[in-house]
């Protein structure tokens, strides 16, 4: 039920920080956005982002998963978390972003491929009758 959560939640960080992620990039957000501080929770939505990432990573691989996917999805997150902070220190430069986007879509790739492996991993086969 907990790898669930974090499945669900990993959907809906990713779905939250790629708006912001827009409107950022495309410098779409007025003065009022940058006051609100809106930055900050992008941040704060993108480490969470990456704490379910590897919640659900790191169940499947518990499970008798995929050590490559779990070790993939905790270097993908870790590379995440850093490109977005020299991001924050550099400004939004295209090649920071499209790393930092990059980095982001891959690492959704992972989320999604490891809550299916834990699924496939839990589930029990059919009985053939």
């Amino acid at each position: 039920m907990f790898v669930r959560i974090s499945s669900m939640l990993l959907r809906l960080f990713f779905l939250i920080n790629l708006v912001l992620g827009i409107i950022f990039w495309t410098n779409a957000a007025p003065k009022q956005v940058h006051d609100l501080q809106l930055i900050n929770l992008h941040m704060l939505v993108g480490i969470l982002f990456v704490v379910a990432l590897w919640i659900v990573s790191a169940a499947q691989g518990l499970k008798g998963g995929s050590l490559g996917l779990v070790v993939g999805a905790f270097a993908v997150g870790l590379g995440l978390a850093i490109i977005g902070l020299i991001q924050k220190g550099t400004g939004i430069t295209p090649v920071i972003a499209t790393l930092h986007i990059l980095f982001f879509l891959g690492a959704m790739g992972l989320g999604e491929a490891s809550a299916a492996r834990y699924k496939k991993l839990t589930t029990a086969p059919a009985v053939a009758k």
